[in-house]
């Protein structure tokens, strides 16, 4: 196990998340934090920082108060960083739909969470906007990619918040104790359950596994897996992004991960059991049946073939 042998940032020292990001943006203004395949979106941590004061004024200027959920529902796209970073510095409580949910589980977490404002984009807006209709919580749809009507595109909530927000007195009125986000349970044992993970929990869980597990502040993280789910919400958002200033690689489509592999070079990366099932059937379509049995040399220059010849840790 390899023990961490440079210092933790000081974003990790932070008491909120809020805190934290402010931190790590004056650390790397210039670093890129988010960008898509193939730099066909860059955006870097000032940038960020200048997007999440607009959409948080916004989130505002729509009614939204303190203590207020925001639903997200989008593919992995920089606009979920965006926005739910911009929903904490407003002090709402921003949570994500699976998009994969039936319109009856949707309706059930939404039931459940009360948001007031629903993100998503065009290709799921019909299924969110359905459930919005049945919602009286629901007040606005937000819709990242475009204008629909009766939903907001992004960059009209982007102009309701042109004044900005001041992210440094943002961080200063946040708690530790605040809920920065809802996780629901998998419904296996009944209704899904909405976990209420506050900034305290997710920091406290970042600083404890940088003790153990080394992740390169500033290091690359590519986001693949879904947003409800904590690990992908945890590793490549709040430690890796918020806390290690990492570039985050943000792929929509998760079949396509291990083919955008050498554009995005993780330091760190990981799958469920059947994404390295895939990996290993990538390798014996190139002939390695036995990894074990290549050299040193060759066995560096595949990983580097295969876009993790910078990888510090494989989860």
């Amino acid at each position: 196990m390899r023990l961490v042998t440079t210092p933790s940032p000081l974003a990790l020292r932070a008491t909120t998340l809020c805190e934290a990001f402010v931190r790590t943006v004056a650390e790397r203004p210039d670093q890129v934090a988010l960008r898509t395949p193939h730099d066909a979106t860059v955006i870097t941590w000032s940038q960020y920082a200048e997007r999440v004061e607009r959409i948080a004024a916004g989130l505002l200027a729509l009614g939204v108060e303190r203590g207020d959920t925001v639903a997200i529902m989008v593919l992995n796209r920089p606009e979920f960083h965006l926005v739910d970073t911009a929903a904490l510095h407003a002090g709402a409580i921003p949570f994500s739909l699976y998009n994969t949910s039936s319109l009856e589980q949707a309706c059930e977490v939404l039931e459940n969470a009360q948001p007031v404002v629903a993100v998503t984009e065009r290709a799921l807006l019909p299924l969110v906007a359905a459930a919005a209709r049945s919602r009286p919580s629901i007040r606005h749809v937000v819709v990242t990619d475009g204008r629909n009507h009766g939903a907001l595109s992004l960059a009209d909530l982007e102009e309701r918040g042109s004044a900005g927000l001041d992210l440094r007195a943002a961080a200063r009125a946040a708690d530790p104790d605040d809920v920065a986000t809802l996780v629901y349970t998998s419904g296996t044992s009944g209704a899904p359950k909405g976990v209420e993970l506050t900034h305290a929990n997710l920091l406290a869980a970042a600083r404890a596994a940088q003790e153990r597990l080394e992740v390169e502040p500033g290091g690359r993280l590519v986001s693949y897996l879904p947003a409800a789910h904590i690990v992908d919400r945890w590793l490549s958002h709040y430690h890796g992004s918020l806390g290690l200033g990492c570039t985050v690689t943000c792929v929509a489509d998760p079949r396509q991960v291990l083919t955008l592999l050498p554009d995005a070079r993780p330091t760190v990366w990981g799958g469920v059991p059947r994404v390295l099932e895939k990996l290993r059937a990538t390798l014996m379509r190139r002939g390695v049946e036995d990894p074990g049995a290549l050299t040193i040399e060759e066995r560096i220059a595949l990983r580097h073939r295969l876009g993790l010849g910078a990888l510090h840790w494989l989860a």
